[in-house]
Protein backbone atom coordinates (compact mmCIF):
# COMPACT_ATOMS: atom_id res chain seq x y z
CA UNK A 1 0.00 0.00 0.00
CA UNK A 2 1.09 3.60 -0.53
CA UNK A 3 3.38 4.66 2.31
CA UNK A 4 1.47 7.89 2.94
CA UNK A 5 -1.83 6.03 3.17
CA UNK A 6 -0.52 3.46 5.63
CA UNK A 7 0.99 6.14 7.85
CA UNK A 8 -1.98 7.32 9.89
CA UNK A 9 -0.12 10.52 10.73
CA UNK A 10 -0.37 11.69 7.11
CA UNK A 11 -3.83 12.47 5.78
CA UNK A 12 -4.39 10.99 2.28
CA UNK A 13 -5.24 13.43 -0.52
CA UNK A 14 -8.59 11.75 -1.17
CA UNK A 15 -9.93 12.87 2.25
CA UNK A 16 -9.88 16.52 1.16
CA UNK A 17 -10.78 15.76 -2.45
CA UNK A 18 -14.02 13.96 -1.44
CA UNK A 19 -14.80 16.43 1.39
CA UNK A 20 -14.54 13.78 4.11
CA UNK A 21 -14.35 14.66 7.81
CA UNK A 22 -11.72 11.94 8.38
CA UNK A 23 -10.18 8.93 6.66
CA UNK A 24 -12.84 6.15 6.57
CA UNK A 25 -10.26 3.52 5.57
CA UNK A 26 -7.75 4.04 8.34
CA UNK A 27 -6.19 0.73 9.34
CA UNK A 28 -6.55 1.50 13.06
CA UNK A 29 -9.68 -0.12 14.60
CA UNK A 30 -12.39 2.46 15.33
CA UNK A 31 -15.68 1.59 16.98
CA UNK A 32 -17.70 4.17 15.02
CA UNK A 33 -17.04 2.18 11.82
CA UNK A 34 -18.19 -1.17 13.21
CA UNK A 35 -20.15 -3.06 10.54
CA UNK A 36 -22.40 -5.98 11.43
CA UNK A 37 -24.33 -8.21 9.04
CA UNK A 38 -26.78 -11.01 9.91
CA UNK A 39 -24.07 -13.70 10.10
CA UNK A 40 -21.84 -11.72 12.42
CA UNK A 41 -24.87 -10.76 14.51
CA UNK A 42 -25.70 -14.45 15.06
CA UNK A 43 -22.12 -15.18 16.15
CA UNK A 44 -22.19 -12.26 18.56
CA UNK A 45 -25.26 -13.80 20.20
CA UNK A 46 -23.49 -17.17 20.36
CA UNK A 47 -20.48 -15.53 22.05
CA UNK A 48 -22.78 -13.96 24.65
CA UNK A 49 -24.20 -17.38 25.51
CA UNK A 50 -20.76 -19.06 25.64
CA UNK A 51 -19.36 -16.45 28.03
CA UNK A 52 -22.14 -17.40 30.46
CA UNK A 53 -21.73 -21.16 29.89
CA UNK A 54 -19.48 -23.70 31.64
CA UNK A 55 -16.91 -23.98 28.83
CA UNK A 56 -13.50 -23.06 30.22
CA UNK A 57 -11.85 -21.93 26.94
CA UNK A 58 -13.47 -19.94 24.12
CA UNK A 59 -11.59 -18.98 20.93
CA UNK A 60 -12.80 -16.13 18.67
CA UNK A 61 -10.80 -16.74 15.48
CA UNK A 62 -10.21 -14.41 12.55
CA UNK A 63 -7.51 -13.67 9.98
CA UNK A 64 -5.30 -10.60 10.34
CA UNK A 65 -7.53 -7.61 9.53
CA UNK A 66 -10.78 -9.56 10.06
CA UNK A 67 -11.91 -7.10 12.77
CA UNK A 68 -11.18 -9.03 15.97
CA UNK A 69 -10.29 -5.96 18.06
CA UNK A 70 -13.28 -4.01 16.75
CA UNK A 71 -15.55 -6.96 17.52
CA UNK A 72 -14.14 -7.29 21.06
CA UNK A 73 -14.71 -3.58 21.74
CA UNK A 74 -18.25 -3.81 20.37
CA UNK A 75 -18.94 -6.84 22.57
CA UNK A 76 -17.74 -4.99 25.68
CA UNK A 77 -19.78 -1.88 24.83
CA UNK A 78 -22.99 -3.92 24.48
CA UNK A 79 -22.40 -6.34 27.41
CA UNK A 80 -24.86 -6.12 30.30
CA UNK A 81 -22.10 -7.10 32.77
CA UNK A 82 -19.38 -4.72 33.86
CA UNK A 83 -16.02 -5.66 32.38
CA UNK A 84 -12.87 -3.88 33.57
CA UNK A 85 -9.60 -3.46 31.73
CA UNK A 86 -6.51 -4.91 33.40
CA UNK A 87 -2.99 -6.15 32.76
CA UNK A 88 -1.82 -9.66 33.51
CA UNK A 89 1.01 -10.30 35.94
CA UNK A 90 2.12 -13.96 36.00
CA UNK A 91 5.08 -15.77 37.52
CA UNK A 92 6.23 -18.99 35.80
CA UNK A 93 6.92 -22.07 37.90
CA UNK A 94 10.36 -22.51 36.35
CA UNK A 95 13.04 -19.84 36.38
CA UNK A 96 14.03 -20.91 32.86
CA UNK A 97 10.62 -19.87 31.53
CA UNK A 98 9.82 -16.23 30.82
CA UNK A 99 6.36 -14.77 30.29
CA UNK A 100 7.44 -11.83 28.12
CA UNK A 101 4.21 -11.67 26.13
CA UNK A 102 1.76 -12.53 28.91
CA UNK A 103 3.08 -10.14 31.56
CA UNK A 104 1.66 -6.70 30.90
CA UNK A 105 -0.62 -8.06 28.15
CA UNK A 106 -3.83 -5.96 28.06
CA UNK A 107 -6.92 -7.90 29.08
CA UNK A 108 -10.49 -7.51 30.36
CA UNK A 109 -11.89 -9.16 33.47
CA UNK A 110 -15.41 -9.86 34.71
CA UNK A 111 -15.53 -10.24 38.52
CA UNK A 112 -19.21 -10.24 39.35
CA UNK A 113 -19.16 -14.03 39.70
CA UNK A 114 -17.51 -16.31 42.26
CA UNK A 115 -14.61 -16.85 39.85
CA UNK A 116 -13.41 -14.30 37.33
CA UNK A 117 -13.68 -14.55 33.53
CA UNK A 118 -10.78 -13.10 31.58
CA UNK A 119 -10.72 -11.95 27.93
CA UNK A 120 -7.54 -11.32 25.89
CA UNK A 121 -6.99 -9.80 22.44
CA UNK A 122 -4.18 -10.90 20.08
CA UNK A 123 -3.78 -14.13 22.04
CA UNK A 124 -1.93 -15.73 19.10
CA UNK A 125 1.12 -13.68 20.17
CA UNK A 126 1.42 -15.69 23.41
CA UNK A 127 3.99 -18.47 23.57
CA UNK A 128 3.09 -22.13 24.12
CA UNK A 129 4.23 -21.90 27.76
CA UNK A 130 2.07 -18.82 28.35
CA UNK A 131 -1.00 -20.50 26.83
CA UNK A 132 -0.33 -23.58 28.96
CA UNK A 133 -0.22 -21.38 32.07
CA UNK A 134 -3.66 -19.91 31.27
CA UNK A 135 -5.16 -23.32 30.48
CA UNK A 136 -3.87 -24.82 33.71
CA UNK A 137 -5.12 -21.83 35.69
CA UNK A 138 -8.59 -22.14 34.19
CA UNK A 139 -8.64 -25.95 34.24
CA UNK A 140 -7.71 -26.49 37.87
CA UNK A 141 -10.38 -27.35 40.37
CA UNK A 142 -10.52 -26.44 43.99
CA UNK A 143 -8.00 -23.62 43.63
CA UNK A 144 -9.10 -20.32 45.14
CA UNK A 145 -7.37 -18.15 42.51
CA UNK A 146 -8.24 -20.12 39.37
CA UNK A 147 -10.16 -18.61 36.47
CA UNK A 148 -13.61 -19.79 35.58
CA UNK A 149 -13.24 -19.06 31.89
CA UNK A 150 -10.73 -17.71 29.35
CA UNK A 151 -11.85 -15.99 26.11
CA UNK A 152 -9.10 -15.54 23.52
CA UNK A 153 -9.42 -13.37 20.40
CA UNK A 154 -6.78 -14.71 18.06
CA UNK A 155 -5.61 -15.66 14.56
CA UNK A 156 -5.99 -19.26 13.26
CA UNK A 157 -2.32 -20.07 13.88
CA UNK A 158 -3.01 -20.33 17.63
CA UNK A 159 -4.57 -23.74 16.98
CA UNK A 160 -1.13 -25.19 16.16
CA UNK A 161 0.13 -24.20 19.61
CA UNK A 162 -3.02 -25.52 21.31
CA UNK A 163 -2.70 -28.86 19.53
CA UNK A 164 0.68 -29.30 21.29
CA UNK A 165 -1.12 -28.78 24.60
CA UNK A 166 -3.92 -31.26 23.97
CA UNK A 167 -2.61 -33.50 26.78
CA UNK A 168 -3.03 -30.62 29.24
CA UNK A 169 -6.74 -30.34 28.48
CA UNK A 170 -8.90 -32.92 30.24
CA UNK A 171 -11.82 -34.62 28.54
CA UNK A 172 -14.17 -32.79 30.89
CA UNK A 173 -13.02 -29.39 29.63
CA UNK A 174 -14.53 -28.06 26.44
CA UNK A 175 -12.98 -25.68 23.93
CA UNK A 176 -15.46 -23.69 21.84
CA UNK A 177 -14.48 -21.88 18.64
CA UNK A 178 -16.21 -18.97 16.92
CA UNK A 179 -14.98 -17.93 13.48
CA UNK A 180 -15.42 -14.33 12.33
CA UNK A 181 -17.20 -14.54 8.93
CA UNK A 182 -15.73 -12.99 5.78
CA UNK A 183 -17.72 -10.34 3.92
CA UNK A 184 -19.60 -11.34 0.76
CA UNK A 185 -19.55 -9.14 -2.37
CA UNK A 186 -22.89 -7.62 -1.33
CA UNK A 187 -21.61 -7.05 2.20
CA UNK A 188 -18.48 -5.39 0.84
CA UNK A 189 -20.44 -2.69 -1.02
CA UNK A 190 -22.59 -2.00 2.07
CA UNK A 191 -19.45 -1.95 4.23
CA UNK A 192 -17.81 0.68 1.97
CA UNK A 193 -20.99 2.79 1.84
CA UNK A 194 -21.32 2.74 5.63
CA UNK A 195 -17.73 3.86 6.20
CA UNK A 196 -18.08 6.67 3.65
CA UNK A 197 -21.35 7.83 5.24
CA UNK A 198 -19.80 7.88 8.72
CA UNK A 199 -16.95 10.01 7.30
CA UNK A 200 -19.52 12.51 5.95
CA UNK A 201 -19.43 11.67 2.24
CA UNK A 202 -22.41 13.15 0.34
CA UNK A 203 -21.69 12.39 -3.32
CA UNK A 204 -22.23 9.49 -5.70
CA UNK A 205 -20.70 6.13 -4.74
CA UNK A 206 -17.08 6.64 -5.89
CA UNK A 207 -16.21 3.02 -6.69
CA UNK A 208 -16.90 1.68 -10.20
CA UNK A 209 -17.79 -1.93 -11.01
CA UNK A 210 -14.12 -2.56 -11.86
CA UNK A 211 -13.06 -1.04 -8.54
CA UNK A 212 -15.46 -3.32 -6.65
CA UNK A 213 -14.04 -6.30 -8.55
CA UNK A 214 -10.54 -5.45 -7.31
CA UNK A 215 -11.77 -4.91 -3.76
CA UNK A 216 -13.69 -8.21 -3.77
CA UNK A 217 -10.41 -10.05 -4.46
CA UNK A 218 -9.28 -9.21 -0.91
CA UNK A 219 -11.11 -12.28 0.44
CA UNK A 220 -13.77 -10.40 2.40
CA UNK A 221 -11.22 -9.28 5.05
CA UNK A 222 -12.15 -5.75 6.25
CA UNK A 223 -8.53 -4.70 6.85
CA UNK A 224 -7.48 -5.67 3.32
CA UNK A 225 -10.64 -4.08 1.89
CA UNK A 226 -9.70 -0.82 3.63
CA UNK A 227 -6.20 -0.92 2.13
CA UNK A 228 -7.42 -1.50 -1.43
CA UNK A 229 -10.23 1.08 -1.15
CA UNK A 230 -7.79 3.73 0.09
CA UNK A 231 -5.37 3.00 -2.77
CA UNK A 232 -8.15 3.29 -5.37
CA UNK A 233 -9.49 6.59 -3.97
CA UNK A 234 -5.96 8.02 -3.69
CA UNK A 235 -5.33 7.24 -7.38
CA UNK A 236 -8.65 8.82 -8.37
CA UNK A 237 -7.80 11.96 -6.38
CA UNK A 238 -4.33 12.15 -7.96
CA UNK A 239 -5.82 11.74 -11.44
CA UNK A 240 -8.45 14.45 -10.93
CA UNK A 241 -5.99 16.89 -9.38
CA UNK A 242 -3.65 16.33 -12.35
CA UNK A 243 -6.51 16.93 -14.82
CA UNK A 244 -7.45 20.17 -13.08
CA UNK A 245 -3.87 21.39 -13.23
CA UNK A 246 -3.63 20.36 -16.89
CA UNK A 247 -6.85 22.23 -17.71
CA UNK A 248 -5.54 25.32 -15.94
CA UNK A 249 -2.31 24.97 -17.93
CA UNK A 250 -4.20 24.73 -21.24
CA UNK A 251 -6.31 27.79 -20.44
CA UNK A 252 -3.20 29.71 -19.38
CA UNK A 253 -1.36 28.66 -22.54
CA UNK A 254 -4.33 29.71 -24.69
CA UNK A 255 -4.49 33.09 -22.96
CA UNK A 256 -0.74 33.71 -23.32
CA UNK A 257 -0.85 32.68 -26.98
CA UNK A 258 -3.78 35.05 -27.58
CA UNK A 259 -1.89 37.92 -25.92
CA UNK A 260 1.23 37.22 -28.00
CA UNK A 261 -0.77 37.06 -31.24
CA UNK A 262 -2.55 40.30 -30.35
CA UNK A 263 0.81 41.96 -29.79
CA UNK A 264 2.13 40.70 -33.13
CA UNK A 265 -1.08 41.81 -34.84
CA UNK A 266 -0.82 45.34 -33.44
CA UNK A 267 2.83 45.52 -34.48
CA UNK A 268 1.98 44.32 -38.00
CA UNK A 269 -0.85 46.85 -38.27
CA UNK A 270 1.50 49.68 -37.35
CA UNK A 271 3.99 48.51 -39.98
CA UNK A 272 1.24 48.60 -42.64
CA UNK A 273 0.31 52.19 -41.75
CA UNK A 274 3.94 53.37 -41.77
CA UNK A 275 4.93 51.65 -45.00
CA UNK A 276 2.17 52.49 -47.51
CA UNK A 277 4.37 51.40 -50.43
CA UNK A 278 3.93 47.78 -49.37
CA UNK A 279 0.28 47.00 -49.88
CA UNK A 280 0.04 44.21 -47.29
CA UNK A 281 -3.24 44.38 -45.43
CA UNK A 282 -4.22 42.03 -42.56
CA UNK A 283 -7.87 42.36 -41.73
CA UNK A 284 -8.59 42.01 -38.00
CA UNK A 285 -12.24 40.82 -38.37
CA UNK A 286 -11.01 37.57 -39.94
CA UNK A 287 -8.84 36.85 -36.89
CA UNK A 288 -11.61 37.78 -34.45
CA UNK A 289 -14.16 35.65 -36.25
CA UNK A 290 -11.96 32.59 -35.93
CA UNK A 291 -11.44 33.08 -32.21
CA UNK A 292 -15.15 33.69 -31.58
CA UNK A 293 -16.15 30.75 -33.72
CA UNK A 294 -13.95 28.30 -31.78
CA UNK A 295 -14.52 29.72 -28.27
CA UNK A 296 -15.90 26.79 -26.16
CA UNK A 297 -17.84 29.14 -23.86
CA UNK A 298 -19.63 30.73 -26.83
CA UNK A 299 -20.53 27.27 -28.16
CA UNK A 300 -21.94 26.04 -24.83
CA UNK A 301 -24.16 29.11 -24.50
CA UNK A 302 -25.31 28.68 -28.07
CA UNK A 303 -26.29 25.04 -27.51
CA UNK A 304 -28.58 26.01 -24.65
CA UNK A 305 -30.43 28.41 -26.96
CA UNK A 306 -30.72 26.05 -29.91
CA UNK A 307 -30.56 22.20 -29.89
CA UNK A 308 -30.69 20.29 -33.17
CA UNK A 309 -30.58 16.64 -34.10
CA UNK A 310 -27.78 17.24 -36.61
CA UNK A 311 -24.76 18.23 -34.48
CA UNK A 312 -21.70 20.06 -35.68
CA UNK A 313 -18.27 18.53 -35.12
CA UNK A 314 -15.98 21.23 -33.67
CA UNK A 315 -13.15 19.88 -35.80
CA UNK A 316 -15.17 20.57 -38.98
CA UNK A 317 -15.35 24.29 -38.19
CA UNK A 318 -11.66 24.60 -39.14
CA UNK A 319 -11.07 25.76 -42.72
CA UNK A 320 -10.35 23.07 -45.29
CA UNK A 321 -6.67 24.04 -45.71
CA UNK A 322 -6.07 24.00 -41.95
CA UNK A 323 -7.79 20.66 -41.51
CA UNK A 324 -5.74 19.14 -44.33
CA UNK A 325 -2.54 20.37 -42.67
CA UNK A 326 -3.49 18.89 -39.25
CA UNK A 327 -4.58 15.57 -40.74
CA UNK A 328 -1.32 15.24 -42.69
CA UNK A 329 0.63 15.71 -39.46
CA UNK A 330 -1.14 12.82 -37.73
CA UNK A 331 -1.02 10.64 -40.84
CA UNK A 332 -4.71 10.63 -41.78
CA UNK A 333 -6.38 12.01 -44.89
CA UNK A 334 -10.12 12.60 -44.90
CA UNK A 335 -10.97 11.00 -48.26
CA UNK A 336 -14.70 11.38 -47.67
CA UNK A 337 -14.48 15.18 -47.71
CA UNK A 338 -12.56 15.25 -50.98
CA UNK A 339 -15.18 12.97 -52.54
CA UNK A 340 -17.95 15.26 -51.35
CA UNK A 341 -16.18 18.20 -52.97
CA UNK A 342 -16.20 16.32 -56.29
CA UNK A 343 -19.93 15.71 -55.98
CA UNK A 344 -20.57 19.36 -55.26
CA UNK A 345 -18.91 20.44 -58.54
CA UNK A 346 -21.51 18.50 -60.55
CA UNK A 347 -24.49 20.14 -58.82
CA UNK A 348 -26.14 23.28 -60.29
CA UNK A 349 -24.78 26.40 -58.61
CA UNK A 350 -27.76 28.31 -57.20
CA UNK A 351 -25.85 30.47 -54.75
CA UNK A 352 -22.42 30.71 -53.18
CA UNK A 353 -22.43 27.98 -50.57
CA UNK A 354 -19.90 28.23 -47.73
CA UNK A 355 -17.80 25.16 -46.89
CA UNK A 356 -19.99 24.34 -43.89
CA UNK A 357 -22.97 23.56 -46.12
CA UNK A 358 -20.94 20.92 -47.98
CA UNK A 359 -20.28 19.08 -44.75
CA UNK A 360 -24.03 18.77 -44.12
CA UNK A 361 -24.23 16.56 -47.21
CA UNK A 362 -21.49 14.38 -45.75
CA UNK A 363 -23.45 13.89 -42.52
CA UNK A 364 -26.51 12.62 -44.37
CA UNK A 365 -24.51 9.84 -45.99
CA UNK A 366 -23.66 8.36 -42.58
CA UNK A 367 -27.06 9.05 -40.96
CA UNK A 368 -25.78 11.66 -38.48
CA UNK A 369 -29.38 12.58 -37.61
CA UNK A 370 -29.38 9.51 -35.40
CA UNK A 371 -25.91 10.25 -33.97
CA UNK A 372 -25.70 13.05 -31.43
CA UNK A 373 -22.55 15.13 -31.20
CA UNK A 374 -20.66 17.57 -28.96
CA UNK A 375 -23.41 20.18 -28.64
CA UNK A 376 -25.94 17.64 -27.45
CA UNK A 377 -23.45 16.09 -25.00
CA UNK A 378 -22.50 19.49 -23.55
CA UNK A 379 -26.18 20.21 -22.92
CA UNK A 380 -26.51 17.18 -20.59
CA UNK A 381 -26.17 17.56 -16.82
CA UNK A 382 -22.53 17.06 -15.71
CA UNK A 383 -23.65 14.95 -12.73
CA UNK A 384 -25.41 12.40 -14.98
CA UNK A 385 -23.80 9.24 -16.36
CA UNK A 386 -23.50 7.54 -19.77
CA UNK A 387 -22.10 4.28 -21.15
CA UNK A 388 -18.96 4.29 -23.29
CA UNK A 389 -19.33 1.36 -25.69
CA UNK A 390 -15.92 1.67 -27.39
CA UNK A 391 -13.31 4.12 -28.65
CA UNK A 392 -11.42 4.14 -31.98
CA UNK A 393 -8.61 6.14 -33.57
CA UNK A 394 -10.35 6.90 -36.88
CA UNK A 395 -13.70 8.56 -37.33
CA UNK A 396 -14.46 6.49 -40.42
CA UNK A 397 -13.97 3.28 -38.41
CA UNK A 398 -16.59 4.46 -35.92
CA UNK A 399 -19.03 5.44 -38.67
CA UNK A 400 -18.59 2.04 -40.36
CA UNK A 401 -19.43 0.42 -37.02
CA UNK A 402 -22.56 2.62 -36.78
CA UNK A 403 -23.70 1.71 -40.30
CA UNK A 404 -23.03 -1.98 -39.73
CA UNK A 405 -25.12 -2.17 -36.56
CA UNK A 406 -27.73 0.42 -37.68
CA UNK A 407 -27.34 2.33 -34.40
CA UNK A 408 -29.84 4.95 -33.26
CA UNK A 409 -29.80 7.40 -30.34
CA UNK A 410 -26.07 7.02 -29.84
CA UNK A 411 -23.54 9.83 -29.50
CA UNK A 412 -19.85 10.30 -30.20
CA UNK A 413 -17.29 13.08 -29.87
CA UNK A 414 -13.75 13.96 -30.93
CA UNK A 415 -11.00 14.06 -28.30
CA UNK A 416 -7.38 12.95 -27.85
CA UNK A 417 -5.93 9.85 -26.22
CA UNK A 418 -2.16 9.46 -25.83
CA UNK A 419 -1.66 12.52 -28.08
CA UNK A 420 -3.64 10.97 -30.96
CA UNK A 421 -7.20 11.42 -32.24
CA UNK A 422 -9.81 9.42 -30.36
CA UNK A 423 -13.53 8.92 -31.05
CA UNK A 424 -15.55 7.42 -28.13
CA UNK A 425 -19.03 6.01 -28.87
CA UNK A 426 -21.55 6.69 -26.07
CA UNK A 427 -25.04 5.41 -25.31
CA UNK A 428 -27.74 6.67 -22.97
CA UNK A 429 -27.97 9.28 -20.21
CA UNK A 430 -28.70 8.12 -16.65
CA UNK A 431 -29.27 10.16 -13.46
CA UNK A 432 -27.38 7.73 -11.18
CA UNK A 433 -24.37 5.42 -11.33
CA UNK A 434 -26.60 2.50 -10.33
CA UNK A 435 -29.01 3.11 -13.21
CA UNK A 436 -26.13 3.27 -15.69
CA UNK A 437 -24.63 0.04 -14.34
CA UNK A 438 -27.99 -1.73 -14.67
CA UNK A 439 -28.30 -0.53 -18.27
CA UNK A 440 -25.11 -2.41 -19.25
CA UNK A 441 -26.93 -5.71 -18.67
CA UNK A 442 -29.66 -4.65 -21.14
CA UNK A 443 -27.24 -3.94 -24.01
CA UNK A 444 -27.10 -6.40 -26.92
CA UNK A 445 -24.65 -9.25 -26.36
CA UNK A 446 -22.28 -8.12 -29.13
CA UNK A 447 -21.94 -4.71 -27.41
CA UNK A 448 -21.33 -6.21 -23.98
CA UNK A 449 -18.36 -8.07 -25.46
CA UNK A 450 -16.63 -4.67 -25.85
CA UNK A 451 -16.71 -4.29 -22.02
CA UNK A 452 -18.70 -1.02 -21.90
CA UNK A 453 -18.11 1.11 -18.81
CA UNK A 454 -19.92 3.84 -16.90
CA UNK A 455 -18.63 7.36 -17.48
CA UNK A 456 -19.77 10.59 -15.84
CA UNK A 457 -20.90 13.38 -18.17
CA UNK A 458 -18.55 15.85 -16.47
CA UNK A 459 -15.55 13.88 -17.78
CA UNK A 460 -17.05 13.91 -21.30
CA UNK A 461 -17.50 17.70 -21.08
CA UNK A 462 -13.90 18.07 -19.93
CA UNK A 463 -12.56 16.01 -22.84
CA UNK A 464 -14.57 18.00 -25.41
CA UNK A 465 -13.44 21.37 -24.04
CA UNK A 466 -9.80 20.31 -23.80
CA UNK A 467 -9.85 19.28 -27.47
CA UNK A 468 -11.41 22.60 -28.53
CA UNK A 469 -8.84 24.56 -26.53
CA UNK A 470 -6.03 22.62 -28.19
CA UNK A 471 -7.52 23.35 -31.64
CA UNK A 472 -7.78 27.06 -30.80
CA UNK A 473 -4.10 27.15 -29.88
CA UNK A 474 -3.16 25.38 -33.14
CA UNK A 475 -5.14 27.91 -35.19
CA UNK A 476 -3.67 30.87 -33.35
CA UNK A 477 -0.15 29.57 -33.95
CA UNK A 478 -0.98 28.96 -37.64
CA UNK A 479 -2.28 32.54 -38.03
CA UNK A 480 0.84 33.93 -36.39
CA UNK A 481 3.03 31.89 -38.73
CA UNK A 482 1.11 33.07 -41.83
CA UNK A 483 1.42 36.70 -40.82
CA UNK A 484 5.11 36.42 -40.13
CA UNK A 485 5.59 34.99 -43.63
CA UNK A 486 3.52 37.85 -45.09
CA UNK A 487 5.70 40.42 -43.34
CA UNK A 488 8.87 38.78 -44.60
CA UNK A 489 7.69 38.73 -48.24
Amino acid sequence: MNKDIKNTGVEPKFVKFYNLRHNPFNLEPEQKYFYINSTLGQRMEFLNRLVKSDDFLILVIGEEGAGKTTLLNHFLSKASEKWRSCKISATPASEKTEFENLNGHPAFILQNEELPVIMLDNAHKLSTDELQFLIELAGKSGHSSKLKRVVLFCEPKIQVKLSDLSSKVSDENTINKIYIPQLTNGDTKEYLEQRLNVAGYKGQFPFSANDLGKISKQGGIPGKINEEAAIILEKKADRNIFNKLRNIGLVAASFIAAVLISAVFLKDNNNVIKDKSENIKIESPEFEDIIEEEDPVEKINETRKQETLEEKDPVEEISEAQKQEILEKIGEVDVTISEEKKKDTTEPKVSQTPPKEKKVAKKKTVNLRELKRERWLLAQKPSYFTLQILGVRKKESLLRFVRKHKLKNYAYFHTSFKNKDWYPLLYGVYPTFKAATSAIKKLPKEFREYSPWVRQMSSVHRAIRNKRTALNIKKIIAIKSDRQKANES
